[in-house]
């Protein structure tokens, strides 16, 4: 790795992960490093900067779950301009988290100590993926998220590292995480896709922005949902069906090379 990329990712060249011009051959399929005994795991959490404190919130209590929504919603993502953001409900942060065999422990934040504030915030998920034929126990990284006041504390690092440690002392070594810039080193990059539900509402809001030389009229023709399916037969998911669209589902991931697998719960 040149000394510019070194610079540019000054955690992640010491981490277990491939490099960006590193070259695999297509036939490998295999962790970086060994699997760790529990013995070699740390039992402490990693060391944080003075004035704050680690803690594990229950999302099924209320109360933490309006906290944890209100954090959210204060500093998750958002554009440049801070015009949108994306904002999760309770029912979608609940059912995100709280999944069949979930760790509690890896809805991981921290404490300013000094007002007890919400102030970071880490989750791991477990979860299986096919790779290459081989299914993995895996858990997904997301909500990593810093107040906006103490993102100058190099906070980013510190989560990882205690996801990381708390993901190895259950077991887990290989993790997946998404992110809007290119970090060492991707595996896969998806493609978002809109289906615009209120034309008029989403111009107002500045999300979209009328073409030239269109009228208003056509836009909202252009985009209005059919009346009627064309699909025959299609029709809302039952939960009969769970069985057996879960298998549909799996059977059709197996054509990837990296897949989650999907269970029925």
């Amino acid at each position: 790795m040149t000394s510019d990329r070194l610079n540019e990712h000054k955690f992640w060249s010491h981490q277990p992960v491939f490099e960006m011009e590193s070259k695999i051959e297509e036939e490998v399929n295999e962790p970086m490093d060994k699997n760790s005994e529990n013995s070699e795991i740390s039992q402490t959490p990693i060391t944080l900067p003075p004035g704050f404190e680690w803690c594990s919130i229950d999302i099924r209590d209320p109360l933490i779950l309006r906290e944890f929504f209100e954090f959210l919603e204060e500093n998750y993502i958002e554009d440049s301009s801070s015009t949108f953001k994306l904002e999760y409900s309770e029912d979608v942060i609940r059912w995100a988290l709280v999944q069949s065999g979930y760790f509690p422990e890896c809805i991981r934040c921290i404490r300013f100590n000094r007002t007890g504030k919400l102030i970071a915030s880490i989750v791991a998920t477990p979860d299986n993926l096919n790779i290459g034929g081989k299914k993995l126990k895996v858990v997904f990284v997301d909500f990593l998220c810093i107040a906006k006041e103490f993102r100058s504390k190099r906070l980013s690092p510190v989560l990882i590292k205690e996801i990381t440690r708390l993901s190895n002392l259950r077991g887990i070594f290989q993790a997946l995480h998404t992110g809007a810039i290119v970090l060492p080193t991707c595996v896969a990059s998806p493609a978002y896709f809109h289906r615009f539900l209120n034309p008029k509402k989403l111009l107002t809001s500045g999300f979209s922005t009328l073409p030239d030389n269109m009228k208003l009229s056509l836009y909202c023709k252009i985009h209005k949902t059919p009346s009627k399916l064309s699909t025959p037969g299609f029709r809302e998911m039952k939960i009969s069906d769970v069985k057996h669209v879960t298998k549909l589902l799996n059977d059709y991931q197996q054509k990837f090379r990296l897949a989650k697998i999907f269970k029925k719960v």
